[in-house]
């Protein structure tokens, strides 16, 4: 039995379009997967200083400057909860960062709650003690380190000037 080139085609791209329509279905709920954080984030047990009433609220980044001003005043009536203020030595300012879409409040937890319910809201997180390492120095090898150390012979004879073109040569390239 003979068959023509075309049908065996045809069977072929209609069999590679059931294998992916079934691959694509099965691999859609992917969105659903990655979101596995909770919008209303308490410090964990293992937390560093957690305090108690501090939160941080990241606002969703699909609002502009303004609307997030505008979201930060909102939640601050809705929920009667206050700004924080900044660190030293910027103290007397508060602490509402529209441009990055984020704000400190003072709130008791059930009100961080409903805040992080609100739907502009992406995040509510309880501020803690961050842990940092900073070097306090550098190993001895780079701090000794001086030109001289470093064994590098200077070049002899002129150096080339990088804005000076070289000189035209009279032999043709070959």
């Amino acid at each position: 039995m003979k068959y023509s080139t075309r049908l065996v085609a045809t069977a072929f791209c209609a069999l590679a379009l059931i294998l992916s329509a079934k691959y694509i279905a099965l691999n859609s709920n992917v969105n659903a997967q990655q979101e596995t954080q909770p919008k209303f984030r308490p410090a964990g047990p293992n937390a560093k200083n957690p305090r108690p009433d501090e939160w941080g609220v990241s606002f969703k980044q699909s609002l502009s400057t303004e609307e997030c001003d505008r979201e930060i005043d909102r939640i601050l009536l809705q929920y009667d909860a206050e700004l924080m203020h900044q660190a030293a030595p910027n103290e007397d300012k508060p602490a509402r960062y529209p441009h990055f879409h984020a704000a400190y409040l003072r709130a008791p937890a059930e009100r961080a709650k409903q805040i992080a319910e609100d739907e502009a809201v992406e995040s509510v997180t309880q501020n803690q003690e961050m842990q940092m390492i900073v070097p306090t120095s550098l190993p001895k090898t780079e701090q000794n380190a001086t030109p001289s150390s470093n064994n590098v012979e200077p070049v002899k004879g002129k150096r080339p000037n990088p804005n000076k073109k070289p000189p035209k040569s009279d032999q043709p390239d070959s």
